[in-house]
């Protein structure tokens, strides 16, 4: 049991940097920093609370949340989706939404715990980690490439239909060609 949850936790890094979708900015090297305590090594229990530390695994179940009317269930996370003027009682997408779903918020709120937990039991065990650097170059990174990709997106915005068309077909030939790369 011990290796699967040791695994569980290497896999962290992978599980915040893909994370359904959303960026959670997770600080890489914490998971090996925090793996590689051994005197005394974390208990059972200290692991278990950081495996679930929000009490479930939200990623079983991506989209859903906890339904604060009824203990126990799960609700689909609607917070991106409007009235339907067209349709009274139904709801459409929200193509301006560009806000936090609550699910997102969810994921971040587990992140954030998991890092504090982490940082707890390593300063239990004497060993001082500060990850406020590494989150800061990480999130100044992850901005500089969306700025990338939105001058992208607007240069290409104003090529003719036809040398988008090509462009879209390279880049998806190339994106193809690393989904069934070989290591």
């Amino acid at each position: 049991m011990l290796i699967t949850i040791r695994r569980r936790i290497k896999a962290f890094d992978e599980l915040y940097r893909y994370c359904h979708g959303y960026h959670i900015n997770w600080p890489s090297g914490l998971t090996e920093k925090f793996l590689s305590i051994d005197n005394p090594t974390p208990t059972i229990l200290q692991l278990s609370k950081l495996m679930e530390p929000l009490g479930w695994n939200i990623h079983k179940y991506p989209g859903y949340l906890q339904d604060p009317d009824r203990k126990g269930y799960l609700k689909y996370d609607y917070s991106h989706y409007i009235p339907n003027p067209d349709k009274p009682g139904r709801m459409k997408w929200n193509d301006d939404y560009s806000g936090t779903t609550e699910y997102e918020k969810l994921l971040r709120e587990e992140a954030q715990n998991r890092i504090q937990i982490m940082l707890e039991i390593m300063k239990s065990r004497g060993i001082d980690y500060d990850p406020t650097p590494i989150l800061e170059k990480q999130q100044k990174e992850y901005e500089e490439q969306q700025r990338q990709a939105t001058r992208k997106r607007e240069e290409r915005l104003k090529l003719p239909a036809e040398e988008r068309e090509r462009l879209f077909n390279e880049d998806m030939e190339e994106i193809m060609s690393g989904v069934f790369r070989t290591k």
